[in-house]
């Protein structure tokens, strides 16, 4: 599957991280939750990861690591962060 980072212009302040099999498929379904059908990809991996669930959990880790926390559930993150978010998906891309 693939890693992304989802953002919309409505919540400015929050990028979510999510993992898919089918990224554009799943983005269809979040403009459902959006009535604006806002969101825009920041970011989907451009590699196709075997146990993307380890990697999804791997970049969390690796957040958590530089004192980076969800700020709403789990996968729901400051969008003052995007750009390290986008930077250690790239490294997991390159590494696994």
């Amino acid at each position: 599957g693939y890693l992304y980072a989802i953002f919309s212009p409505t919540f400015p302040k929050h990028v979510k991280l999510g993992k898919s099999i089918e990224p554009s498929k799943r983005y269809s379904e979040y403009s459902n939750y959006n009535p604006n059908c806002d969101w825009q990809f920041l970011y989907v991996s451009q590699k196709f990861f075997e146990d993307y669930t380890e990697a999804e959990k791997t970049l969390m880790e690796r957040l958590s690591k530089q004192k980076i926390y969800p700020t709403y559930n789990l996968e729901w993150y400051d969008s003052c962060h995007s750009q390290l978010i986008i930077d250690i998906i790239k490294e997991l891309e390159n590494n696994k």
